[in-house]
């Protein structure tokens, strides 16, 4: 097989010399782009690109000669290439595919929750490229992996260590001052229920004047599963509610309270706008926009854990 990947590759070179500048790039072209698409490493890549880029430019400035040795040599650095990638597929696949194995059994092993999850979908793109023989790309993602793996460890034990103390209910509130307006009062409020078996809430709600010209009245609900990525807590969102939100602006003519009705451009006195809550129902597909995430540092500091 080396024999005939060498004879191919001595043709190659030979027919370039027949071949017009038009063929013979569209040809060195075609290749290296495949090759760009492998992952191979800069070693092999520049040695194609700057003759390459040479030759465009030499053909531009309408340097005919130049332009064809130029793609000569790039066509060299193209079949140079192609036979380290066929070396590759017998000699270093086996390596990736080795070390993406002891990988996946070290993550089965050491990690659980979002982390073994984060570790199957590397596992996954590893696989995908060595299924289409990207050897290289599957190689630096492994390596990738490698060097990250011992963090992921740390992180996994990180959030063993602190899973007992975030199963909870935590409590943030908050009333909205102004300088000038003591009116201004709105009760900001928000609740995370952790519980111990996965599952979680989250709800956030606001009451009141919350600036000299807004009162506002809102509810949004979060339910789903929760879990930690080290010191971080991630909320799935399986479901996302809202009650009816309601929002009065003062009419500062009046003095009233009120909203203003852009369609017919009059201000409705002793109303508030209310967006309805049967339109802030998300159960569809576009729910993960409603995943939420906390660090325990943060929760600690903001919230205040009843039990």
């Amino acid at each position: 097989m080396k024999y005939l990947v060498g004879l191919f590759a001595l043709a190659a070179l030979f027919l370039a010399g027949c071949q017009s500048y038009e063929d013979l790039s569209s040809n060195v072209e075609e290749r290296f782009e495949v090759l760009l698409q492998k992952g191979l490493p800069d070693s092999l890549i520049t040695p194609i690109r700057m003759p390459l880029t040479t030759a465009r430019l030499d053909k531009q400035r309408k340097r005919s000669s130049d332009a064809q040795r130029n793609m000569k040599v790039a066509l060299e650095a193209v079949v140079r290439a192609e036979k380290y990638l066929e070396k590759s597929l017998s000699e270093i696949k086996p390596q990736v595919v080795a070390a993406r194995n002891s990988l996946a059994a070290r993550a089965g092993n050491e990690l659980r929750g979002l982390h073994k999850a984060d570790a199957d979908s590397i596992i996954a793109v590893v696989d995908s490229f060595l299924n289409i023989n990207f050897v290289f790309r599957a190689q630096n993602v492994v390596q990738q992996f490698e060097r990250n793996f011992a963090g992921m460890v740390t992180a996994q034990a990180t959030a063993d260590n602190i899973r007992p103390r975030v199963a909870g209910t935590w409590v943030y509130l908050d009333t909205a001052k102004h300088a000038f307006d003591r009116n201004v009062n709105a009760v900001d409020r928000r609740v995370f229920v952790l519980n111990r078996d996965g599952t979680g809430r989250f709800t956030s709600e606001k009451r009141g004047q919350s600036a000299p010209n807004l009162r506002e009245e809102w509810r949004f609900e979060t339910v789903g599963t929760w879990d930690l990525r080290g010191n971080n807590i991630h909320l799935h969102a399986t479901r996302w509610s809202g009650s009816d939100q309601r929002f009065w602006q003062l009419n500062e003519n009046t003095g009233r309270w009120g909203f203003m009705n852009h369609e017919t451009n009059q201000f409705i006195d002793n109303q508030p706008s209310i967006v309805a809550a049967e339109t802030l129902d998300s159960d569809h597909p576009d729910i993960a926009k409603q995943n939420l995430f906390i660090s325990f540092d943060d929760l600690q500091r903001d919230f205040r854990r009843q039990r």
